[in-house]
C-alpha cells in the first residue's frame, strides 16, 4: 500500500527564482574553439548569471561550434550559435529558448463593431506552405480575451472595447510570435511575476490530477502563452474554460476564485472555493478549499482544504486538511492533517496527524501522530506516536512512541517506548520495550531482554535460603540491567518452584571489583495454582571478577513474603520459611526477613 500511495503522490518540483529582465541585453566576452554547443551555452548563462531553459531533445547541444566574442549582447551571441531557428524569452531569471524554424501570419477576415463590442475573426497560416494552423493561441494582452484557431487555423473573438485598441497577438509552438495590430497600436506591460514566482516549464499540468482536470486545449494554451501574466479580482467558473476568464484563466492571478465545479489558473492571493476541483499553476496564498482535491504547481501559504486530497509541488506553510491525503514536493510548515496519510518529500516543520500513516522525506522538526505508521527518512528532532509503530533512517533527537515497535536505523538521544520492540543503531537514551535492541549502548534499556554488542549477556547462578538452585539471564548494562529468573529448591518433602523478574544497577569500583544494587519479583508454585505466592526482595552484592566471563557475587536482601495459601500440598513446602535473620510476621499473609544469596556470574 505504501508503495501505491508514494506513487500516487509523486509529483515534479519547482524551484522559485527571482525575476530579472534584459538578460539578452547583457554584454559577454566569450571565446570557443570547437567546442560542444551544451557546454557554450553552460559557459555564457553562468557569465551572465541566469539559466537557459530548452528541450534537450530538440537543441543540437552535441554539435560543435566555435565562436569569438567580445562584449557582445546575449541575443546577438545566441543568433550566432543557433542560426536565427530559436526564439528567445524572458521569464523569472531564466532565458527560455524555443525552436522556433516556422513563421506564420495573420489573415484578418473581419473586424468591426457590434453594439459596444468588436468582431475580430481571421486564420493564421504557414508562410512556407500556405496551410492553416490548428491550435494557435490567439490573444489580446491588454483586454484579457483569448482564443485557439480551430482545425481550418480559423479564430473568432468578441472583444468589449470604448475605443482601445486591439492588438492581436499569435503564439504557436515551433513558430515565431507575431503581434499584428488592428487598431491604434497600445503599449502593453507584463506584470513583474516575481510577486508569484512565476517561471517556465512548471509542471502541475503533468501531474496525474492536471492531465485529468486541465483539457488538452488548455494544454496548448499553457504552452502557447507560456510567461504572460496577469491579475483579477474575481473569477468565476463552471469548469475550467468554461469561466470569466475563458482560456485565459491559465494566465490570470485571482483575489477571489468562485468555482461551481471546477477552476484552473495561474494562482491565487486571496480565496478560491471550488465544488470538485482547484487546479494552480503557480502559488496560493490564504486560503483554498476544495470538495474533492487541490492541486499547486508552486507554493501555499495560508490554509488549505479539501475532502480528498492536496498535492503542492513546491513548498507549504500551511495548515492543510483533507479527507484522504497530503502530498508536498518540498517542505512544510505548519499542521497536516489527513484521514489516511500525510506525504511530505522535503523537512518536516511542524505536526503531521494521520489516520494511516505519515511519511517524511527528509528531516522531521515537530511531531508526527499517525493511528499505524510514522516514517521520517532524514531523522527526527521531536517526537513520533504510532498505533503501530515509527521508523526513521537518520538520527533521532526526541522521541519515539509506538503500540508495537520502534525503529531508529541511526543514533538515538532521547526515548523509545514500545510494546513490543525498541532498535536503534546507538542508544544514548532510554529504551522501554519488552526487546530492546542497541548496536551500541551507551543509555539505559528497560526490558526483559536488552540485547546489545557492548553489554551484559551473562547467566548467574546462585543459591538462597529459598531455592538452592536459581538461574538468571542478565542483560543491559551497568547503568540498568533486567533478569528473567527461575529457581527450584531441592527437595523431596519442601519443593519450591519460582520464576520472575528483577533489574538492577552495578556500581564499577574496578576492573575486578563491583558492588551491585538489586529488586526482584518472582512468583512462587507451592503445590496449588489456585494459591498466590509471591517473593519480593531488595538488596546488595559484591562483585569479584576472577577471569575473565568468571565472577563470584554474594550478599544481603531484604524478603517481603505475600501468600494466600493456607495449608501444606504433599512434598511442597508451607510455610516457605518460618525464622531467620529479623523474622517479622507483619499479618498471616505478609512476612519478612533478611536473607542472603551468593553464586556466580558467567559471560
Amino acid at each position: 500500500m505504501l508503495k501505491n500511495i508514494l506513487l500516487l503522490v509523486a509529483i515534479y518540483s519547482v524551484t522559485p527564482a527571482t525575476y530579472a529582465q534584459n538578460n539578452l541585453a547583457k554584454r559577454i566576452t566569450i571565446n570557443a574553439q570547437n567546442e560542444h554547443l551544451q557546454n557554450v551555452l553552460q559557459e555564457l548563462s553562468k557569465k551572465g548569471e541566469f539559466t537557459f531553459s530548452y528541450n534537450t531533445s530538440i537543441l543540437p547541444k552535441d554539435s560543435l561550434v566555435s565562436l569569438k566574442a567580445y562584449n557582445m549582447m546575449v541575443q546577438d551571441i545566441l543568433d550566432s550559435l543557433l542560426n536565427g531557428n530559436f526564439e528567445y524569452k524572458e521569464a523569472s531569471n531564466y532565458v527560455v529558448l524555443r525552436p522556433c524554424p516556422n513563421s506564420l501570419s495573420l489573415i484578418p477576415e473581419k473586424s468591426e463593431p457590434l453594439g459596444r463590442k468588436y468582431v475580430v475573426s481571421g486564420y493564421i497560416i504557414d508562410n512556407a506552405n500556405g496551410l492553416k494552423i490548428k491550435d494557435a493561441s490567439v490573444y489580446d494582452k491588454q483586454l484579457l480575451k483569448s482564443t485557439l484557431t480551430d482545425h481550418q487555423g480559423y479564430f473568432k473573438l468578441k472583444i468589449k472595447t470604448n475605443n482601445q485598441a486591439i492588438r492581436l497577438t499569435v503564439t504557436k509552438d515551433q513558430y515565431k510570435e507575431i503581434t499584428v495590430t488592428m487598431l491604434p497600436a497600445v503599449t502593453v506591460g507584463r506584470n513583474d511575476s516575481a510577486q508569484y514566482g512565476f517561471q517556465p516549464g512548471n509542471g502541475v499540468i503533468a501531474t496525474y490530477f492536471g492531465k485529468v482536470f486541465v483539457s488538452s486545449r488548455q494544454r496548448v494554451q499553457n504552452i502557447n502563452l507560456a510567461g504572460f501574466f496577469s491579475q483579477s479580482p474575481v473569477q468565476v467558473s463552471f469548469i475550467p474554460g468554461l469561466s470569466t476568464h475563458g482560456f485565459y484563466n491559465s494566465q490570470m492571478v485571482n483575489t477571489v476564485s468562485l468555482n461551481a465545479l471546477a477552476g484552473y489558473s495561474a494562482g491565487v492571493n486571496g480565496v478560491e472555493l471550488a465544488g470538485l476541483f482547484n487546479v494552480n499553476k503557480y502559488n496560493v496564498k490564504n486560503f483554498q478549499g476544495a470538495g474533492l482535491i487541490n492541486t499547486v504547481g508552486g507554493t501555499v501559504d495560508g490554509v488549505q482544504l479539501a475532502g480528498i486530497g492536496n498535492v503542492v509541488l513546491d513548498s507549504v506553510q500551511a495548515f492543510q486538511g483533507a479527507g484522504i491525503f497530503n502530498a508536498v514536493k518540498s517542505n512544510f510548515s505548519g499542521v497536516q492533517m489527513a484521514g489516511i496519510v500525510n506525504a511530505n518529500k522535503g523537512t518536516l516543520n511542524g505536526t503531521q496527524m494521520a489516520g494511516i500513516a505519515n511519511l517524511s522525506g527528509k528531516q522531521v522538526k515537530g511531531t508526527q501522530l499517525a493511528g499505524i505508521v510514522n516514517v521520517s527518512v532524514k531523522g527526527l528532532k521531536g517526537a513520533q506516536f504510532a498505533g503501530i509503530g515509527n521508523t526513521t533512517i537518520k538520527p533521532v533527537n526526541g522521541w519515539q512512541m509506538a503500540g508495537i515497535y520502534n525503529v531508529s536505523v541511526d543514533s538515538l538521544k532521547g526515548g523509545q517506548l514500545a510494546g513490543i520492540v525498541n532498535y536503534t543503531k546507538k542508544l544514548k537514551g532510554f529504551q522501554m520495550g519488552l526487546v530492546n535492541i542497541a548496536d551500541t549502548l551507551e543509555g539505559v534499556s528497560l526490558g526483559l531482554l536488552n540485547l546489545s554488542k557492548n553489554g551484559y549477556h551473562k547467566l548467574a547462578i546462585s543459591s538462597n535460603e529459598v531455592t538452592n538452585v536459581n538461574l538468571a539471564l542478565i542483560t543491559g548494562n551497568a547503568k540498568l540491567y533486567t533478569a528473567i529468573r527461575a529457581g527450584y529448591n531441592l527437595s523431596d518433602t519442601a519443593k519450591v518452584f519460582s520464576f520472575g523478574v528483577a533489574m538492577g544497577h552495578d556500581f564499577v569500583l574496578s576492573k575486578k571489583l563491583a558492588i551491585g544494587a538489586q529488586m526482584s519479583y518472582d512468583q512462587l508454585y507451592l503445590g496449588s495454582w489456585k494459591h498466590s505466592s509471591s517473593l519480593v526482595k531488595a538488596g546488595t552484592n559484591v562483585q569479584l571478577q576472577l577471569i575473565k566471563g568468571l565472577a563470584l557475587f554474594a550478599g544481603p536482601y531484604y524478603n517481603v513474603y505475600f501468600t494466600n495459601q493456607t495449608n501444606k500440598f504433599k512434598n511442597y513446602s508451607y510455610p516457605i520459611l518460618n525464622r531467620g535473620l529479623a523474622y517479622h510476621s507483619y499479618s498471616n499473609k505478609v512476612k519478612g526477613w533478611i536473607g542472603f544469596e551468593a553464586g556466580i556470574r558467567l559471560f
